[in-house]
């Protein structure tokens, strides 16, 4: 009997301004020119239910921190399910974003009264997306700054202030250590976006 198919979660992740989505995509054309099934989706998202929970994600409606939590924990629910699928066909599945930014968003962005519960729904979301490799992008905040002012279009969270963006950085430090410290079998790599885009790129493909 042939061996069952095994597919590979791969979630890159850091502040507005890393390059992120960029190197999702760069990633995903790489790994399909090495003859790899790839499935390119988002924390944010990702699902049909989850893109609609998506809006509202981003809208501006008034609402509790604690309530954006539990609407990023249903879009990962259903990503989840979706990625269950996908890694038994053996597809690789590259996730933009990841369950670090319930803690750096929803924790520490909007300022969650009881934060611990950010960092649990993080360990949770890790663990059922199946999460085997996550890229940490990360740069020196002034760059970050300049990068997102250099934007002709903005969302949501890009067009927040400085002190919500030091915020989030600071819910991302604290929610990597968080898992490194866990039980999960994620492995973790941490890479610095500050050099051009395409050495950026080669540190990626060599975590690997």
């Amino acid at each position: 009997m042939m061996p069952e198919k095994t597919g590979f979660v791969i979630s890159l992740d850091g502040p507005d301004g890393v390059g992120k989505s960029s190197q999702v995509d760069l990633l995903a054309g790489y790994l399909t020119n090495q003859g790899q099934t790839v499935h390119k989706t988002r924390t944010s998202g990702g699902t049909p239910i989850g893109e609609e929970l998506r809006k509202v994600s981003l809208s501006k409606i008034s609402r509790p921190a604690r309530t954006d939590m539990y609407i990023s924990l249903a879009m990962a629910e259903a990503l989840g399910e979706d990625i269950k699928i996908r890694k038994a066909k053996g597809e690789t599945i590259i996730i933009d974003r990841s369950p670090l930014a319930i803690v750096a968003y929803n924790g520490y962005g909007s300022e969650m009264a009881n934060k611990q519960d950010a960092l649990d729904a993080c360990e949770a979301v890790a663990e059922h997306l199946q999460i085997d490799l996550l890229i940490y992008l990360t740069a020196a905040q002034n760059i970050l700054d300049e990068r997102r002012k250099s934007r002709g279009n903005t969302d949501y969270f890009e067009e927040m202030g400085p002190e919500y963006h030091l915020r989030v950085r600071k819910g991302y430090e604290l929610g990597l250590e968080h898992l490194r410290q866990s039980a999960l079998s994620t492995r973790i790599t941490v890479i610095n976006c500050e050099p051009d885009m395409a050495t950026v790129q080669q540190q990626i493909i060599d975590a690997l």
